[in-house]
């Protein structure tokens, strides 16, 4: 097995030559010269491709190692160019990239200031447009806790929380939905021990109930809105005082006041007219007291109308002594006519002694409701 593994010159040369015969030899046991001839020749052919393919091994060898070299110098080259070139790029985007920066931060600065002055406009219109709706509520007589509800609710739609179509009760439904609202709630009732449910039903008609229990401004010098527990139950107003609250958070909030019952004792809270209470026997209650509140405004407009029955007293006195025949010691008083806002009498002398006529006396008659100062029935 190994002879035929070696090269063709070898198993050739190592096969017994004994046996292979030219047909014109004879048949014999010997050995022929020539082919020992032919085997000699075999071996320096062999060894001399053997030398030549060393030779060629080396020469291949050595072509490969310096075709190597070259291509990895050539590689090294190009991966320096390249690298070169990219960094040449990167440089430049880089260069972009700052460019573009410094632009945009002061496109960035003029936009922000311009924001800011918009902001400062937009703050002063919004101020305005409440200062105006404020002086509005006072002439038109509104200054007073259904006024405050509108006011909100015509602040939020020009915030954009409520649709400009919107009604006030759908405002305030929508008002009422919202986390700020939710917040106060939630501490205004524990703090009442009211329930949460029972203070959300309370919104459906609380601006129709509030609509129908004011009656004029409450405070017009001291620009405070008076909100009194005697006009409300319980829930109604924990309802309007966490309204009232929420504006309070609001740009250029009224200024509110809570009046609370002080004489009424100690007991559980009015049922909302929804609910549904078992009727239970209820206590006699106490007589009622009679509570006088007179503010600023009441004691001016009693003032007024003082001062309408007393131009009223002169009007009459002036009509009788016209129209009286009984001369004056030849004084004739000529009296001008007399307005409600300034009385300007001549100055004439009388005698001492006038006839009597029958005095007229107008009635006194004191102006003001259950919340303008008059008297108020409290149970």
């Amino acid at each position: 097995m190994k002879g035929f593994l070696k090269s063709p010159t070898r198993f050739a040369a190592s096969l017994r030559t004994g046996r292979f015969r030219y047909p014109i030899h004879r048949q014999s046991r010997r050995t022929p010269t020539t082919m020992l001839a032919y085997s000699e020749a075999l071996e320096k052919l062999e060894a001399k491709w053997f030398k030549r393919c060393l030779d060629q091994r080396g020469a291949l060898l050595k072509v490969l190692k310096e075709s190597e070299a070259r291509s990895f110098k050539r590689s090294e080259e190009e991966h320096a160019r390249m690298f070169n070139q990219l960094e040449d790029q990167v440089k430049s985007f880089h260069n972009q990239r700052t460019a573009l920066l410094k632009h945009f931060d002061v496109k960035q600065q003029l936009h922000e200031k311009k924001v800011e002055e918009l902001v400062q406009q937009n703050c002063d219109l919004l101020d305005a447009a409440l200062d105006e709706r404020t002086v509005r509520m006072k002439s038109q007589g509104k200054y007073n806790a259904c006024g405050a509800l509108e006011r909100m609710v015509y602040l939020s739609q020009l915030q954009k929380k409520v649709p400009p179509t919107a009604g006030i009760q759908q405002g305030l439904d929508r008002l009422a939905q919202g986390d700020e609202f939710t917040t106060i709630l939630h501490k205004e009732v524990e703090a009442r021990k009211l329930g949460v449910k029972d203070v959300m039903a309370c919104i459906d008609y609380l601006y129709e109930r509030v609509s129908h229990r004011t009656n004029g401004n409450d405070n017009d010098f001291h620009n405070t809105i008076i909100v009194r527990a005697l006009d409300y139950n319980d829930y109604e107003m924990a309802a309007l005082v966490i309204f009232l609250k929420v504006q309070s958070n609001w740009p250029n909030p009224l200024k509110w006041k809570a009046l609370q019952v002080v004489s009424r004792k100690t007991h559980a809270p009015t049922p909302p007219p929804f609910a549904n209470v078992p009727k239970t026997p209820q206590k006699p209650l106490p007589a009622p007291r009679i509570i006088i509140v007179i503010t600023s405004a009441t004691a001016l407009r009693v003032f007024v109308a003082a001062l309408r029955v007393f131009v009223a007293a002169l009007r009459v006195l002036v009509a009788a002594l016209n129209f009286s025949e009984i001369p004056l010691m030849g004084l004739t008083p000529s009296f001008p006519s007399v307005n409600s806002h300034s009385l300007t009498l001549p100055y004439t002398q009388f005698p001492s002694s006038l006839p009597k006529t029958p005095s007229t006396t107008a009635p006194m008659i004191m102006p003001g409701d259950r919340r303008e100062g008059g008297v108020r029935m409290d149970g």
